[in-house]
């Protein structure tokens, strides 16, 4: 059965992957306005082609999304940001004014995305930590495709995992482990989790982890 949560507690030990605690967050789609020929002119004037990351900058720090600031900052990139505001067909205002300007980019949605809401993230499979300490989960947010071709330095800007071999709430850490995401074929995301060994270099009996939506 199908969980929904924003931040999800799972304890993985050797053989078994258990679903402790689950506090749900959503995501719905939202088309912000089709631009006409006009908006897609203000939508360009916005974001004028460069070729300095100083002009870069000044340009993005307009977006109340800060994301979108902190993560674009080279000509490549930005001219790909460019390329999607275009075709969105998000008006100036709704692309400026959006809490998720970068996570619509960065998940390859073609239209701006509302802000996250209860109940829409959903980890659809986790399975049993394997001999190596690997354990894979699969994570979907409802009425969003992630790209197949979504690079996995943008979607660790939006999904964190941070774990702990205790409940222990102050030792739950990124640092406790290794991360790895790529888009499935299916618009979802597939998480590899590595758990830390420990002194001796013997894997985990068991392993707790949060998962989430930054």
């Amino acid at each position: 059965m199908r969980q929904t949560l924003k931040s999800i507690l799972l304890v993985a030990v050797t053989g078994a992957a258990f679903p402790m605690m689950a506090m749900p967050i959503g995501l719905r789609t939202a088309v912000w306005g089709v631009s006409s020929s006009n908006g897609r002119t203000a939508v360009a004037r916005l974001l004028p082609e460069t070729g300095s990351s100083v002009e870069i900058e000044e340009t993005l720090a307009g977006f109340s999304d800060k994301a979108v600031e902190a993560n674009i900052t080279d000509d490549s990139e930005y001219e790909e940001f460019r390329e999607w505001a275009l075709e969105s067909g998000a008006r100036v205002e709704a692309l400026t004014n959006s809490p998720t300007a970068w996570l619509s980019f960065a998940t390859g949605s073609p239209v701006l995305v509302a802000e996250p809401q209860e109940g829409d993230l959903t980890i659809d499979d986790v399975s049993s930590m394997d001999e190596d300490g690997k354990i894979e989960m699969v994570f979907s947010l409802k009425d969003v495709t992630i790209d197949r071709q979504a690079l996995e330095a943008r979607l660790k800007s939006i999904f964190g995992v941070v774990g702990s071999t205790t409940l222990d709430a102050s030792k739950f850490s990124e640092v406790n482990l290794g991360l790895s995401l790529a888009p499935t074929d299916d618009g979802r995301v597939r998480a590899t989790i590595t758990p830390n060994r420990d002194a001796g270099g013997k894997v985990p009996s068991a392993f707790f982890m949060r998962a989430k939506v930054k």
